[in-house]
């Protein structure tokens, strides 16, 4: 239930005539819960945009046990005053409402906020709270963290019921990606899912492609698609800025049709010039359980008539890959079709040596951390075992993040057959494989 605590009328401010006349308070406290949803009901009866969020608490139950439920309720009592900080930060005249729900969520709205950049910076302060610039200023309760979900009146729910909706299904996915990635942010302003749609439909996406040279014979063999955005407003964007809002609306399967169609198609232009180059694309193993994605890759296998063989799909993951479970399925299935398939990031995070004995991989790709700290003498010691290991199940070991002569030349003698980074080329929407 939502429970109200006390919130001082502020009696003295008057309200804009263009504005539905709206309690106004002094945001020390929440508003109960009838007075909430009875704002909401007279601001969509009245037809006035506004925004809906709500916020949660996600590690209360972790602070109940490490510190005790009345420190845990004291920190989520100053998490209430943050959030309106917050909120008075951004949000001209203070015109804002707050209830607060259960003891760890809350649920604010926001009439009349329909510029997109203030809406933005707000959800960023409060998907990031602690973090930032203006966390000290705040007074951000650094104990505490959070997950966020957003809606709009009308664009999100034309009554009360279908926008608390959206909105709690929003929260709960973003729960979902903090539970697999516990350190995620985003890296620029959220982004609505009317703006990730739009920059697959307005054709804003691009592929970037890196080439993959042998280290033997300086060849270009092949290269890896790197997704770029060109926003109208903000330039182009690199992947940390907006993959986390295509997750977060739950648009990941609209954004690798994108992707897939885009490298198989590049896949067929080398062919049509005649040249035999792997094309690599990024793909999560969850993501082969969703049938739109699978269905991509088979409809512009077709489409395009490109070998199975010349598309490798760089395996990247956030929830580790369990023999026998449905990942490990799904990229089995790929690589029975006739896909190459390639460890991204090993030696860091989920990808673990024990990926090297199950998995069927035909490539692992070295985290970019071992070529750039090569010199360091535990650096190459680690890097040295890590790929005798990889050579030991007869894996082709590509070493990214080269940025010199030298650290090609090191990764080269210690067993590496691709090198890729900055040293043999960076990123570009064009390629030039007879350049090369």
């Amino acid at each position: 239930m939502i429970i109200g605590i006390n919130a001082e009328s502020d009696e003295d401010e008057p309200t804009s005539n263009t504005e539905v006349s709206m309690k106004q308070f002094k945001h020390n406290g929440a508003i109960s819960r009838c007075d909430f949803f009875s704002e909401l009901e007279m601001l969509i009866g009245s037809n006035t945009q506004f925004q809906l969020i709500m916020l949660k608490v996600n590690n209360q139950h972790s602070l109940n046990s490490s510190v005790g439920y009345l420190q845990t309720e004291l920190w989520i009592a100053e998490t209430l005053g943050w959030i309106g900080r917050v909120l008075e930060y951004y949000v001209a005249n203070h015109n804002f409402n707050v209830a607060k729900v259960e003891s760890g969520t809350f649920a604010i709205s926001i009439p009349g906020l329909r510029d997109q950049l203030v809406r933005s910076e707000l959800l960023k302060c409060l998907v990031t709270i602690s973090k930032g610039e203006l966390a000290s200023f705040l007074k951000a309760p650094a104990a505490v963290k959070v997950t966020v979900g957003t809606g709009l009146f009308p664009e999100s729910g034309n009554t009360l019921n279908e926008l608390i909706n959206f909105t709690e299904t929003y929260l709960r996915r973003h729960e979902l990606i903090k539970s697999r990635q516990p350190e995620a942010t985003p890296n620029i302003i959220p982004f609505t899912a009317t703006d990730l749609e739009s920059a697959i439909g307005n054709d804003e996406l691009e592929l970037w492609y890196q080439p993959k040279v042998c280290l033997k014979t300086n060849a270009t063999v092949g290269y890896e698609g790197l997704i770029r955005w060109r926003h109208p407003e903000h330039g182009v964007l690199l992947p940390n800025s907006f993959l986390y809002w295509y997750d977060f609306h739950g648009l990941n399967a609209k954004l690798n049709r994108w992707i897939i169609n885009a490298g198989f198609k590049k896949c067929r232009e080398f062919m049509d010039t005649g040249h035999d180059l792997t094309v690599a694309l990024n793909l999560e193993a969850s993501s082969l359980l969703d049938g739109e994605t699978v269905n991509a890759i088979d409809e512009f296998l077709q489409f395009y008539d490109v070998p199975c063989e010349n598309i490798e799909f760089e395996i990247v993951e956030t929830v580790a890959i369990i023999r026998g479970d449905e990942k490990y399925k799904a990229i089995h299935e790929l690589k029975e079709k006739g896909y190459r398939i390639a460890i991204d990031d090993f030696g860091t995070g989920n990808n673990n040596i024990s990926y090297l004995t199950f998995l069927p991989a035909d490539t692992v790709k070295l985290d970019r951390l071992f070529s750039s700290n090569i010199d360091d003498v535990q650096t190459y010691s680690l890097t040295k075992s890590a790929i005798s290991m990889a050579k030991a199940t007869n894996k082709l070991i590509v070493a990214e993040g080269i940025e010199t002569e030298a650290q090609g030349e090191t990764m080269a003698s210690l067993g590496c057959d691709i090198g890729q980074g900055y040293f043999y080329g960076r990123p570009h929407r064009e390629t030039n494989p007879s350049g090369t």
